[in-house]
């Protein structure tokens, strides 16, 4: 059974594999959370697990074979022949309490000393398997120095090994490292994302996925991680004060309490989000003035929501300035007679 999402990735990977005509470099590009990074570790586990000899005999979807070497290695983080570079947190901002590093402690780029120690690792044949498989998540977030390094690796291929850039803007990328790889893009449709997200996430009713693929602008990824940040319960309330202007100020009570617990920063995108996708809506079904207030509104939104996040914000403060900026889009009351 072919995978469903991304079968002619797996198809153009599988057939390069089977002819000896791979490629030493692979640029994924297409918007992000269509699900890219899953598929270069489903690749590479493809390639480890005797990739060459699967090739011509397996039909289904790229990735190891379930309780496989190359899969208990990949899944502990511990194969010797798969690296996956991309920005780390750097050691005196781990947390010492086991807990998981805070989003905004995570390194704004990959640096060059990554790809340096990269290079070193090159330097060696792969231990385990026939090939060494290297994803770099996202080569858009290499600094200049890191991407120069990266593009001497690609002008000269260390043998036996295969390279996945993954790549949400390519544009940015320098062209010298674009004409070194072979270009796969992946775009998908409403029917795609659908069902890459019904796969993700089987609990889900179809009006939920489509919810949360509406606000996410059709990306099963962010769909899901606001499904996890709990759109379902920001939503209403965000239409709710869209839709009365909240005079009575319950709506924000409510939508304080929700993001301001524990966990709040969590939710901040899906809020942020959410509020902007309704400000959108308005302005798509509203003309002249109406509609520049709606898009007024948007922006407003969308700026709070910036500064919110680069200045680590309180998410229940941050809910009563979005919840201003929708009450805005409330239609005053008709005239009296």
């Amino acid at each position: 059974m072919t995978n469903p999402v991304h079968a002619e990735a797996d198809t153009l990977f599988r057939t390069a594999l089977l002819a000896g005509r791979m490629p030493h470099a692979w640029l994924l590009t297409g918007p992000a959370g269509i699900g890219k990074a899953a598929w270069a570790y489903g690749a590479a586990g493809f390639l480890l697990d005797d990739g060459a000899a699967r090739a011509a005999s397996d039909e289904g979807a790229l990735g190891c074979r379930a309780g496989g070497q190359a899969a208990s290695l990949m899944a502990a983080g511990s194969h010797p022949d798969f690296i996956w570079l991309k920005r780390e947190v750097p050691k005196d901002k781990i947390p010492k309490d086991g807990k998981p590093p805070k989003a905004e402690d995570v390194a704004r780029a990959i640096t060059i000393d990554q790809v340096r120690q990269l290079q070193e690792r090159c330097q060696k044949r792969p231990a385990l398997s026939a090939w060494r498989a290297i994803v770099i998540d996202t080569a858009d977030d290499l600094e200049r120095g890191a991407a120069n390094a990266l593009l001497k690796l690609l002008e000269e291929p260390p043998p036996a090994s295969l390279f996945l850039l993954i790549s949400h803007q390519p544009g940015r990328l320098l062209p010298t490292i674009r004409s070194r790889c072979r270009r796969l893009n992946f775009a998908w449709d409403a029917a795609r994302g659908d069902a890459l997200l019904a796969a993700r996430q089987p609990q889900l009713a179809p009006r939920e996925r489509a919810m949360l693929l509406d606000v996410a602008h059709g990306s099963p990824g962010r769909a899901e991680a606001y499904q996890q940040a709990r759109l379902g319960e920001i939503l209403p309330l965000l239409t709710n004060i869209a839709d009365s202007g909240d005079s009575g100020g319950g709506a924000r009570v409510e939508l304080a309490k929700l993001v301001g617990g524990a966990g709040g920063a969590m939710l901040l995108p899906a809020l942020i989000d959410g509020a902007a996708f309704i400000a959108e809506s308005a302005a798509k079904q509203r003309a002249g003035k109406a509609r520049i207030d709606a898009l007024d509104a948007r922006a407003r939104i969308l700026a709070v929501g910036r500064f919110a996040v680069s200045q680590s914000e309180s998410p229940a403060l941050v809910s009563y300035a979005i919840a201003d900026a929708l009450a805005s889009l409330t239609p005053a009351p008709p005239l009296a007679d």
